[in-house]
């Protein structure tokens, strides 16, 4: 995009003439030059070399432009008095005389612009530099406390104080953000990579402790050096009361850090037995519906082996009854009988007996 930009004020012409023509006519080689006198078929009054009508205050700056001059007449080597040059019609060649042929003359109006620094500036688009993830601003961040623990050998200044105070203030923020995506992140890996981080801030906010404390040894020296020249009240013993208070925000920040890296400890404890209960109960669960898928097989068999054993029951019950029939008939034929032979004699017994 920034490309774009530069590539279009490149092409842009640093300066710029707008030009206008002013036109008249005469009726007659005695009288005046007038707008008025101007025919249908003519060009305008004002205008460009052709087109439309314009008027001076209707030419506009383009963006990104201002004015360098007001509008004159050019008063070039071609042109006449007040710029005028005269023809026979305004098809025809100019001159700067005004001849007896001459009925029309025109004049060139000009003014210049020019690029304006200052609204290009304004307008230049700014080229983001994308923001870097947790892991890239803890390796910068890294390369800045070893950066400072080189240059904290020395005797401290403001400018090593302000860099001290930066670093301090990204390791709080890294770490917050740390903390932010620990509690969202999911996968192990992520949270591992997120605690390894929080390592790495916790051991650069040591190291800053530790160069802080080695400026401020230093200050000490400078401080004694201060007295000795009789400046007791110097801004060596200001800066050293600072970077102690420094030295302690800094400890305290590093104790933080390793607290909440025991509490992402306890916390990913805490997530693993969850998830041992829950392998658990899944466990159970299997087992659990193997059971009762038996338990349902079995109830499957028992009504089977029932419904087969009320066929059978029907069955001896429907043999039981055609047995009974012919049994009871012999029966009560042979008692019939008995009672007839009994009663008649001899005949009955034989009818009894055919009976």
């Amino acid at each position: 995009m920034v490309g774009d930009f530069e590539r279009a004020a490149e092409q842009a012409p640093p300066k710029v003439e707008e030009v206008l023509f002013e036109r008249e006519r005469r009726r007659t080689p005695f009288t005046s030059f007038l707008a008025e006198n101007l025919l249908e078929s003519d060009p305008p009054n004002w205008g460009r070399v052709s087109g439309p009508l314009v008027r001076k205050e209707d030419v506009l700056l383009p963006p990104n432009y201002r004015w360098a001059s007001a509008w004159c007449v050019d008063n070039g080597p071609d042109s006449g008095v007040d710029g005028w040059c005269h023809a026979s019609n305004f098809s025809k060649s100019w001159s700067p005389s005004a001849s007896m042929g001459a009925f029309v003359r025109q004049r060139r109006w000009i003014r210049k612009r020019e690029l304006d620094g200052d609204a290009l500036r304004q307008q230049r688009p700014v080229a983001v530099a994308p923001e870097m993830d947790i892991s890239e601003r803890a390796e910068v961040l890294s390369r800045r406390v070893s950066k400072f623990r080189k240059t904290a050998q020395g005797k401290p200044t403001a400018g090593s104080h302000r860099e001290c105070e930066e670093i301090r203030r990204e390791c709080a923020e890294v770490s917050n953000a740390v903390n932010d995506e620990l509690k969202q992140a999911i996968t192990s890996s992520r949270r591992t990579a997120l605690k390894k981080i929080l390592r790495d801030v916790a051991t650069a906010s040591s190291e800053l402790a530790a160069a802080t404390r080695s400026q401020l040894q230093n200050s000490v020296v400078h401080g004694e050096s201060v007295q000795e020249g009789g400046a007791a009240d110097g801004p060596g013993l200001h800066l050293m009361q600072e970077m102690r208070v420094q030295e302690a925000d800094i400890f305290q920040q590093r104790d933080l850090l390793l607290e909440r890296e025991d509490a992402m400890r306890s916390v990913e404890r805490d997530v693993m037995d969850v998830m041992h209960v829950q392998r658990d109960l899944a466990v159970l669960v299997a087992e659990q519906d193997q059971y009762i898928s038996s338990i349902e097989n079995h109830m499957e068999l028992v009504e089977a082996e029932t419904r087969s054993a009320a066929r059978q029951v029907g069955q001896a019950a429907k043999k039981q009854t055609s047995i009974r029939r012919p049994l009871s008939g012999a029966a009560i034929g042979g008692a019939v009988g008995a009672a007839c032979g009994i009663v008649l004699g001899p005949p009955g017994v034989a009818l009894g007996a055919a009976a």
